[in-house]
């Protein structure tokens, strides 16, 4: 994963992953067109990620792809 953008596309279900966060789904399509995850959803998001095998999720992993956009606007 890459981007958030790419994160979200690996959840098949965007219902379950919208009933997971807690937001109506209308939210994952603006977080995938922001390419951006707010960070009060994450732990929600590692928790639905673990639950339906989506490998990689991590608090560290979203700190990085939030932390990309910095790096390349810095370099």
């Amino acid at each position: 994963m890459s981007t958030f953008k790419s994160l979200i596309g690996q959840f098949e279900d965007r219902e379950a992953l919208a009933a997971a966060l807690g937001v109506r789904r209308s939210h994952i399509a603006a977080f995938k067109n922001r390419d951006s995850i707010p960070a009060a959803y994450w732990l929600r998001l590692i928790a639905h990620a673990e639950v339906v095998g989506v490998e990689g999720v991590t608090a560290e992993s979203l700190a990085r792809l939030a932390a990309k956009p910095l790096a390349e606007s810095a370099a």
